[in-house]
């Protein structure tokens, strides 16, 4: 950071990223496939992550595409 300004410069920038299914795993964590079809009905309780499987194809890239104004 600059003293001066108080800018970051981007260099200087931090990224938070949640950790992966990996790391989760070997901390304790178990996963469950609830059986349900939204992306957005996700639980934790009792060391147990309930997330709706994602499966990626060829058609599933464009639902991840950033937008042109974001």
């Amino acid at each position: 950071m600059s003293a001066a300004n108080g800018t970051v410069s981007s260099s200087e920038k931090n990224y938070l990223s949640a950790p992966t299914a990996t790391e989760l795993h070997q901390s304790g964590v178990k996963f469950k496939n609830p059986g349900k079809n939204s992306l957005f009905d996700i639980t934790f309780s009792n060391g147990i992550l309930e997330i709706p499987q994602l499966k990626i194809d060829d058609n599933t890239e464009i639902l991840f595409r950033k937008s042109p104004g974001l």
